[in-house]
């Protein structure tokens, strides 16, 4: 790391350690993302090249760029599982997980086991892909921070062998919500509801009571550019490791992502609304509010 670079890393910390000093004594437990504060590679779901070297030789890199893009030039030795495969329309909803069937037969064909520890990696937001394993019960589930645009080490452009495994996906994750639990949830003591979308999609319309921390605050692409918005919005609202995080957006994307920083920094109460605005939108039934 460039000394310009650790001059940045300083900054941020010492930003995101005073917005941190806003928390009340019980969100002591907040930790900050492994990737910017230096803690033991493995402790965090994003990662960088140095952190992804250390995790040891139970690496299994998932690309999850299309087949083409991967054809033409991946991380050594990863296997591709496009994120195509894991993020698909369901009932005219886009992103949604496939059926757990599915999803075992796509890990089982790229050879996986609950013993792996995975890293993904594309070359833009991977969180709908991080929610695919981590729902589908994968315990050690990370992100290569930067993606394949910022990996500087070998490349190849041949596929990496695998043989299938006898996978059986028995482990699947309850972390998704629809609809009747979030609006149950509307209003409800020590529970908040994110939109992770942009501000302007917010105020056009939006689930009542539910806060606007875009995602665009924290990510760029494949980057984790800063932590410091989402730490200062969540203290603001009041938000400690005990609330109940409930994330949404458009499509359930950005919120997967969101979901994946949330974790990083130290808050495990948190569920996704996976239908997100483009079910609750176009359902009259539902209450909407709008305005900044």
């Amino acid at each position: 790391m460039t000394l310009s670079s650790r001059a940045r890393l300083g900054a941020l910390l010492l930003g995101t350690a005073l917005s941190f000093a806003a928390f009340n004594s019980a969100s002591a437990q907040v930790q900050l993302p492994a990737i910017f504060q230096g803690t033991q590679p493995g402790d965090s779901i994003y990662v960088d090249a140095a952190g992804l070297e250390a995790l040891g030789d139970s690496v299994k890199l998932i690309d999850i760029r299309s087949a083409e893009d991967y054809a033409a030039g991946h991380i050594a030795g990863a296997i591709s599982i496009p994120n195509s495969t894991l993020s698909i329309e369901v009932d005219g909803l886009r992103n949604q997980l496939p059926a757990w069937d599915e999803l075992e037969a796509i890990f089982a064909n790229a050879g996986l086991s609950y013993d792996d520890t995975i890293v993904i990696y594309g070359d833009n937001l991977a969180g709908r892909s991080f929610i695919a394993f981590d729902q589908s019960g994968f315990e050690k589930v990370h992100v290569l921070q930067g993606g394949f645009p910022g990996w500087t080490g070998p490349t190849s452009t041949e596929p990496t062998a695998t043989v299938a495994s006898n996978f059986q996906l028995t482990d699947q994750g309850v972390q998704i919500v629809d609809a009747d639990y979030v609006q149950a949830n509307i209003g409800a003591p020590g529970v908040v509801i994110i939109d992770s979308r942009d501000a302007d999609s917010y105020r056009q319309g939006h689930i009542p009571g539910s806060i606007s921390i875009p995602i665009n605050l924290t990510h760029s692409a494949a980057t984790v550019t800063t932590v410091e918005p989402l730490v200062a919005a969540l203290a603001a609202a009041g938000v400690t490791p005990e609330t109940k995080i409930i994330t949404t957006c458009g499509t359930g994307n950005v919120a997967s992502n969101q979901l994946a920083l949330l974790r990083d920094l130290g808050f495990k109460n948190i569920v996704l609304y996976d239908g997100s605005w483009q079910e609750w939108g176009s359902d009259p039934s539902r209450p909407v509010e709008t305005g900044g």
